[in-house]
C-alpha cells in the first residue's frame, strides 16, 4: 500500500503505482470486458485486512465496483512485444497457446506469408486470470503475401485481437520534384524501415484520402528515428502537392497482404474484433464475434490519428456470427474530411447473422460498390430492415 494507491513491485527494481494506468473491468456474468474507471480514483484510505483482502474507502465509489467483477490494471505505455516477426518469410504458428502477452502481443512487420492456425490467445483456464494481453493480440503491420488466421481462439485482449494495416508517413518537405522528407506521425510508431529500394508508393491527399500520384522508390535515407528522405523514379507536380491544405501522406503499397480469416472465435474484447485496411483480396468468414464492445469489424484508413494506412478494394465478409457487438457492428470509418471519391470499394457482406440489442449492423462513409445480401438480423429494437444498414457519401450500394 502506497498512500491512497497500490504499488506493484517486480524484478530489477520494477514498480508500478498506477500512473498512466489504463483500467479495464471484466464481468463474468455477461462475459464481457470494457474500459472502465480507475479503482484508485477518489480513494481516501486503504488498509490491509490480511488474506489478500483490502479495505478501500472512497470519497465516491466507482460505478464499476460490483461484487464478482475484476479490475484489470496495466501501464498505458506499450513499448515492448511478446512476439516479433520481422523481415521474415513463410512463418507459421501452429497449435500455439499464448496465455500471457504482456505489453504488446505478436507484432509482424515487413514479412511475407504468415499463418496462425489452431492457436489460442487466451488466459490459461487454470490461472484465474481474466485477460491475456495488454494490447492487440496480433498486429500485422506492413506485410505482404498471404496472411492466414484460421481455427483460433481470441479472448481477453486489452485492444483489438487482429489488426492488419500499413503506415502512412507524412511529407514534411519537398526537396525536389523527385525527393521528399517524410515523417512518422504517431508518437508510438516510429523507428522502423518503412521503405526499401524498388518499393511502390502512393501519394495520398489527407483531406480526401484519394491517390494523387504513384512512384517507385530509388533511394532511402534514414535521417533519424522519425524522419526519412525518399527519392523516387518520377517527377511529381510540386505545385499541386503543395496546394493540398491538409498535406500529403505516403503509403508503401508493395507491403500490403492478402488476408484470410476463418473459423475463429473472439470474445472479452473492449474494442473491435478485426481491424482491416489492405487493398488486396480479403476474406473474413465463418467467425464468431461475441460481445465486442465496439465494432466487430472496423475498416478505417487513418491519416489523422493512428496513421494506420490503407484502403480496401476487395473484401468479403461472409457467414459470420455477430453476437451483441457494439454500434455499428461493421464500421467503415476513413478519416477523410472532404468527399471527392470513395475511399473503400468492392465489399460483399453476405450470409451473416447479426444479433443486435441496439444500433446498426453496418454503417460508415465513403464506400463504393457494396452489397449487403442474405444477412439475418435478430434484434430487440423496433427498427425497419433499412435502418440497420446506413452509409453516407457512398454509391452503388445493394
Amino acid at each position: 500500500i502506497s498512500g491512497t494507491t497500490l504499488k506493484w513491485i517486480g524484478e530489477y527494481d520494477w514498480n508500478f503505482t498506477g500512473g498512466g494506468v489504463a483500467p479495464q473491468v471484466y464481468d463474468p456474468v455477461q462475459d464481457i470486458t470494457w474500459r472502465g474507471s480507475n479503482p484508485f480514483s477518489g480513494v481516501t484510505s486503504i488498509s490491509d485486512l490480511g488474506g489478500k483482502r483490502l479495505q478501500v474507502n472512497y470519497s465516491s465509489v466507482p460505478g464499476d465496483a460490483k461484487v464478482g467483477r475484476t479490475f484489470q490494471m496495466r501501464d498505458a505505455v506499450r513499448d515492448q512485444v511478446a512476439g516479433f516477426i520481422l523481415k521474415s518469410k513463410n512463418v507459421s504458428y501452429d497449435r500455439v497457446n499464448l496465455h500471457f502477452l504482456g505489453n504488446f502481443g505478436v507484432v509482424c512487420q515487413y514479412s511475407d506469408n504468415l499463418s496462425f492456425l489452431n492457436c489460442r490467445f487466451a488466459p490459461d483456464i487454470n490461472s484465474g486470470r481474466t485477460d491475456a494481453g495488454f494490447a492487440d493480440f496480433l498486429q500485422v503491420s506492413g506485410c505482404k503475401g498471404l496472411l492466414k488466421v484460421e481455427d483460433s481462439y481470441f479472448s481477453g485482449a486489452h485492444d483489438d485481437p487482429i489488426n492488419v494495416h500499413g503506415t502512412y508517413l507524412k511529407i514534411q518537405n519537398y526537396l525536389s520534384s523527385t525527393q521528399v522528407k517524410v515523417k512518422f506521425m504517431h508518437h508510438e510508431s516510429w523507428g522502423f524501415d518503412a521503405f526499401n529500394v524498388n518499393d511502390s508508393i502512393e501519394f495520398i491527399d489527407v483531406a480526401t484520402m484519394q491517390k494523387i500520384d504513384a512512384a517507385k522508390v530509388t533511394a532511402v535515407q534514414r535521417n533519424d528515428d522519425y524522419n526519412i528522405t525518399l527519392t523516387f523514379d518520377k517527377a511529381i507536380d510540386l505545385t499541386a502537392f503543395s496546394a493540398k491544405s491538409s498535406g500529403v501522406v505516403v503509403e508503401n503499397i508493395t507491403w500490403t497482404p492478402e488476408v484470410e480469416i476463418r473459423r475463429n472465435y473472439f470474445s472479452r474484447v473492449p474494442t473491435r474484433g478485426i481491424l482491416l485496411t489492405t487493398r488486396r483480396r480479403s476474406v473474413i468468414e465463418d467467425n464468431t464475434f461475441f460481445r465486442m464492445q465496439m465494432a466487430g469489424i472496423y475498416i478505417s484508413g487513418d491519416a489523422a490519428s493512428w496513421y494506420e494506412s490503407g484502403k480496401v478494394n476487395d473484401v468479403t465478409i461472409r457467414n459470420n456470427k455477430f453476437i451483441e457487438c457494439g454500434n455499428p457492428v461493421i464500421y467503415f470509418d476513413p478519416t477523410n474530411s472532404q468527399n471527392n471519391g470513395y475511399v473503400h470499394n468492392n465489399i460483399k457482406v453476405d450470409g451473416n447473422t447479426f444479433t443486435i440489442k441496439s444500433g446498426a449492423a453496418l454503417s460508415g462513409k465513403s464506400v463504393g460498390n457494396l452489397s449487403f445480401t442474405n444477412n439475418t438480423i435478430i434484434h430487440s429494437g423496433t427498427g425497419t430492415a433499412d435502418s440497420y444498414a446506413s452509409l453516407t457519401n457512398s454509391g452503388a450500394i445493394t
